[in-house]
């Protein structure tokens, strides 16, 4: 019976799909835009303009500008909306974090303004099973934890500093439950970081070596996390595993070719993982590519990747392409420097 409802759940969620652009004409925007985040309404959208941050209303693909802000010194690089504090994340290469209030945007103000890194940030990761604790990696190689109280609290402070990365961290990603996180650096480091028990501490508990730095990472899954080294058309598959009888750690098993290698990329435009849709959305040179994983009908600790999807953009962007996935995998919103716009592409499935 397991097993036909297991087969019954893979088929319900293998068929082919694309996200199609929803209007050829996006909102024109000349400058660089490094960040895009939407909230979990799919009623707001936040896009960085140099060191300003476009506020934009959001309707069913639809887009209308409702303010600009600006209090970074410099390029904003990262964007992030809390689920369930009504506050977003901006974070710049000026070195600050500014956390915002998300309502009330006619007259928008911010709650706090954090200082801990000495150079630029250059990723956020914010943990949904605990909205009171979020992460920060920076072009000073330092990892920080920051957390408040309480939801209703406007103060956050930095409790933990981890530096064993010695270069800037590229991107960061909690797992499902909440309790690891994974960095990637220009170390040629993968770091896997995990939360003591009944404790507030994080220790470092497992460190992969490369042989080629990379701008990508996600967790899959609490068992499975995806690398993509920098300029190659392999995107590795690390699953964690027995390698002594009481020891585990992740280990490279599996490598899926994926478009964009050896072409030009930046590191800013995290991955997104939708476990909804099975999806994720990887960047790689001037490729969105967009990849399907499905649940083993044999093993709960297996996936198989399938239908794999791309939106290619002109290589007159040299990888210059910035973008998000709505937290229901409904839209995907990205800006590309060729056409200089935002564009909206929507999910749809073929039958």
């Amino acid at each position: 019976m397991l097993n036909q409802e297991c087969c019954a759940s893979i088929q319900l969620n293998n068929k082919p799909y694309q996200y199609e652009l929803i209007s050829k004409d996006g909102i024109h925007q000349q400058q660089l835009c490094y960040a895009i985040a939407i909230n979990d309404s799919n009623t707001l959208l936040t896009c960085s303009a140099y060191k300003n941050i476009k506020i934009l209303q959001f309707k069913n693909g639809q887009m209308k500008q409702l303010q600009q802000i600006q209090k970074h010194t410099d390029w904003v690089t990262t964007l992030n909306f809390f689920k369930q504090r009504p506050n977003f994340v901006s974070g710049s290469q000026d070195a600050s974090i500014i956390i915002w209030f998300s309502i009330l945007m006619i007259n928008p103000k911010y709650m706090m303004k954090l200082k801990g890194h000495s150079r630029l940030i250059s990723c956020v990761a914010l943990n949904h099973i605990n909205e009171n604790l979020f992460i920060s990696g920076s072009g000073d190689g330092k990892l920080q934890f920051w957390s408040s109280q309480a939801p209703a609290t406007s103060e956050w402070s930095c409790f933990q500093t981890i530096k064993e990365h010695t270069n800037t961290i590229y991107e960061c990603s909690f797992n499902e439950d909440g309790n690891q996180l994974i960095t990637c650096g220009q170390d040629c480091k993968i770091l896997i970081i995990e939360k003591q028990h009944n404790q507030q501490q994080w220790d470092v508990k497992q460190v992969i070596q490369l042989n080629r730095r990379g701008y990508r990472l996600k967790f899959i899954n609490n068992q499975t996390f995806v690398f993509l080294p920098y300029s190659s058309n392999d995107l590795r598959i690390y699953k964690l595993s027995m390698t002594a009888p009481t020891k585990e750690a992740y280990i490279n098993t599996q490598n899926i070719p994926i478009h964009g290698g050896e072409q030009s990329c930046m590191c800013y435009y995290p991955s997104q993982y939708n476990k909804q849709k099975n999806i994720l959305i990887i960047k790689n040179g001037c490729n969105v590519n967009c990849l399907r994983f499905l649940q083993s009908p044999y093993s709960i600790q297996f996936l198989d990747c399938e239908y794999e999807y791309q939106i290619v953009c002109d290589q007159k962007s040299e990888g210059n392409i910035f973008g998000t996935l709505s937290n229901d995998g409904e839209f995907l919103i990205y800006w590309d420097a060729n056409s200089k716009e935002i564009k909206v592409r929507k999910y749809t499935e073929n039958f």
